[in-house]
């Protein structure tokens, strides 16, 4: 039991060591040699995002630039941009009351700016920190809102991620039936439009719910179907949640072996990351 439990921490704890840079090298040139401030805004605001996940200290830096930048030169776009990346900052590192400070700040600035084409996104940023503090009807609230604004802007793919992030919070607060209606429903619209990137991850959210259900082989097989989905997209994080969904399936069952075996892929995985190296 303590060598399972040990060894699924570090399949976690391997998962945060990777992080995303392609992009790194190609948005550091452009930087040097870009003269055009506006352009040079997002370039930091992009270069934040790419360090978000492997070092935040310096995606904080170059959102505090960027945000810098677009005060100086009065550049209302880049500003919300580059303020929405400070927010996405915080709420990486785990500083929640500033993620939220700022991502009501980023909602004011939408409003003001009548950006209601886009104003979803501010609302699904609340509802994640919401979520995070484990304020469940806060974030269903803002949940509900980014729903409504999706659905006005008749855009399909993210009122798909709305219910798939309703489900998830339904499974959060324990709620089973809430949560097995609202990812029948992304799952339903994941199929019709031919979404593979999302039902990978919807399928494995069915598998934590029969798994919180107590139903190990219907978790077992949702987690199974899930895999083709990941692999095909190269979502490793969600392909070792799958192996580490089945590994539990079977610790559940006291196959201690199974257990082990597929916790070994989880780690596999992960050690593989998306990428290569990741930079200082």
């Amino acid at each position: 039991m303590k060598f399972f439990l040990t060894l699924c921490f570090i399949i976690f704890v391997a998962i945060d060591l990777y992080a995303q840079n392609s992009e790194i090298d190609s948005l550091k040139k452009a930087l040097v040699v870009e003269k055009d401030d506006k352009s040079r805004v997002f370039t930091l605001e992009s270069l934040s995002f790419a360090y978000l996940s492997s070092h935040p200290d310096t995606a904080l830096k170059y959102a505090l630039q960027g945000l810098q930048l677009a005060q100086q030169i009065k550049y209302a776009k880049g500003e919300m941009a580059c303020t929405n990346a400070l927010e996405n900052v915080y709420f990486n590192i785990g500083e929640y009351p500033k993620a939220l400070e700022k991502y009501l700040q980023y909602l004011e600035m939408k409003e003001k700016a009548k950006d209601g084409g886009n104003i979803a996104i501010a609302y699904f940023n609340l509802a994640n920190v919401y979520t995070e503090t484990n304020d469940y009807r806060h974030a269903l609230m803002y949940l509900m809102k980014a729903k409504k604004a999706d659905e006005r802007a008749k855009d399909t793919a993210a009122i798909l991620y709305d219910w798939y992030s309703l489900g998830s919070v339904y499974l959060k607060m324990d709620n089973a039936d809430s949560a097995l209606y609202n990812l029948n429903q992304s799952h339903q619209l994941a199929v019709k439009i031919n979404d593979k990137n999302m039902l990978g991850a919807i399928l494995n959210t069915f598998g934590e719910l029969y798994l919180f259900k107590k139903d190990t082989l219907q978790a077992r097989k949702y987690y199974k179907l899930s895999i083709p989905y990941v692999v095909a997209v190269g979502d490793n994080d969600v392909l070792t949640a799958n192996y580490f969904g089945i590994a539990k399936t079977f610790h559940k069952k006291g196959l201690i072996d199974s257990a082990i075996y597929y916790s070994g892929k989880a780690m596999s995985v992960a050690k593989k990351g998306t990428f290569s190296k990741a930079y200082p």
